[in-house]
């Protein structure tokens, strides 16, 4: 009996080790961007004010960060040792989510959706990104599966104590985990309504969940209430609706917005075909299981259309790595969808699979993909006067490459958008009074200039102020342009 469970679980035990070496495999080559900057400082702070929202992220709830504090704790403040936390819930979101699949299907559908997920691109590059977004994807699984088997056995009331909480910690971690509760209350009032049992149940999970969740919400309160707090992706959040099941299929490191060149959009569109046709194979199949397509469906589109819709009404809010939750109904669809196929559909969908999910990975394991802070951090203080102006085009710069910064260059955070032909205002430390600091500038010997993506006309907003310093060198980084600014004799 024990060698045969073995043998059973041998293929998830296999997939969940492929998952951990995808997301462990260079996890400290990128160099940390903005948000993960944010995330390894908060976490440096006291779990207690995160909690009670005194120190807290523009636009989220406190979970991950206080989880954040406590395991660098035990494995410090490196780059890898924080996005490993990501990572580990990367991974242990494999054997979950084929356990889920294999109770609302079978064995295979669960083997091919956990496969799929174990190599996802999307899923590999947050799981290495000190960021909540692995830790949100795991407990709404892990919510799915508690939920699951309470219905299952709706006396039991083990399942239903970690359904409560999965739930309260989901909604802890992220606010887009709202939209995949909805899905499961609507799941279950269509199918359950008459169950007095399990509504009485559902109802009291939810209430305790929302009952723990009270504390947060003066500081929710506050951040709904802070103009832009909660608006993300102003200008791009179309492109991250329209891009999703592509996003969802291969990432962001083989098309996205500053990878466009006709190799890489043919590429696009044969992996949006390859994974595209199973999952509406998959979805048009879940039509004739309606209590099982009910769920994947909503699972997979609330936490997509919702946002949507606050995006178009009120103010921009979707951003597709919020989404990541709804990604795995995504997979289970392909799955379903994958095993109705022809032996040569699926056959050609799964070869170019591989072959473009193998050219995102790639890309992201062999290029840099996020802003190259350490390179830029390494030009400037290879080079640097201990009294040399270090000078930065938006103020949330300055935070990463303080990440990485060792010597005491004063540094200035300026806000361009205050900021005029005649004068450039601007700040040394976040929270500081803002000044007028075209005096300091002009007067520097020396002054860098750290620009992040930075458009062709970056220079001129400072140009007609800073004419008295020349250009004297300037070196590109992935998303940084580092300019040594001289005082003209």
């Amino acid at each position: 009996m024990r060698g045969g469970t073995v043998k059973k679980l041998l293929p998830i035990l296999i997939l969940t080790l492929v998952a951990a070496a995808f997301r462990f495999h260079a996890i400290g080559y990128q160099s940390f961007w903005y948000d993960e900057a944010v995330s390894a400082k908060l976490s440096q702070g006291s779990a207690w004010d995160l909690i009670t929202g005194r120190t807290r992220d523009a636009g989220n709830p406190p979970l991950y960060y206080v989880t954040l504090n406590a395991w660098s704790a035990l494995v410090g403040q490196g780059d890898a040792a924080l996005r490993a936390l990501s990572a580990l819930f990367g991974v242990l979101c494999v054997p979950l989510l084929y356990s889920i699949a294999r109770r609302m299907f079978n064995e295979t559908v669960g083997l091919v959706a956990a496969g799929i997920l174990s190599v996802a691109p999307f899923h590999v590059y947050l799981a290495q990104e000190a960021r909540t977004y692995t830790l949100v994807t795991f407990l709404a699984l892990l919510g799915i599966e508690a939920l699951q088997r309470a219905l299952f056995a709706p006396r039991r009331s083990a399942w239903w104590i970690l359904f409560t909480a999965a739930t309260f910690l989901a909604i802890y971690a992220h606010y887009f985990a709202f939209f995949l509760v909805l899905a499961e209350v609507i799941y279950v009032a269509i199918w359950y309504r008459r169950d007095r049992t399990v509504l009485m149940r559902v109802a009291a999970s939810l209430g305790v969940a929302a009952l723990l969740y009270v504390t947060w919400l003066p500081a929710l309160f506050g951040q709904a209430t802070t103009k832009g707090n909660l608006g993300r992706s102003a200008e791009t959040w179309t492109l991250h609706v329209m891009s999703t099941p592509l996003v969802y299929s291969v990432g962001t490191t083989l098309l996205w917005k500053d990878k466009m060149s006709l190799v890489r959009i043919v590429l696009g569109g044969l992996a949006l075909l390859a994974f595209a046709v199973p999952a509406a194979v998959g979805l048009w199949r879940l039509r004739n299981d309606k209590r099982n397509g009910s769920l994947v469906l909503g699972w997979l589109g609330l936490p997509i259309l919702l946002p949507l819709v606050v995006s178009l009404l009120l103010f921009p809010f979707y951003t597709v790595r919020y989404s990541l939750l709804a990604s795995p109904a995504f997979y289970l669809a392909i799955a379903v969808g994958m095993l109705a196929l022809p032996r040569w559909a699926w056959l050609a969908c799964g070869a170019a699979m591989c072959l473009t999910a193998t050219l995102s990975h790639a890309t992201y394991f062999t290029t840099k993909v996020k802003h190259d802070w350490r390179g830029a951090v390494s030009r400037v203080e290879s080079q640097a006067d201990p009294q040399d102006l270090v000078l930065f085009d938006t103020d949330f710069n300055e935070a990463v490459y303080a990440r990485y910064a060792r010597g005491n260059q004063p540094r200035l955070r300026l806000l361009p958008a205050g900021s005029s032909e005649k004068q450039i205002l601007g700040v040394s430390h976040a929270g500081d009074p803002v000044l007028d600091v075209t005096h300091v500038i002009q007067q520097a010997p020396r002054a860098w200039l750290v620009l992040s993506d930075a458009g062709p006309r970056a220079w001129e907003r400072y140009e007609r102020v800073l004419g008295g310093h020349r250009v004297e060198a300037s070196t590109s980084f992935r998303g940084i342009d580092v300019r040594l600014l001289v005082k003209r004799p």
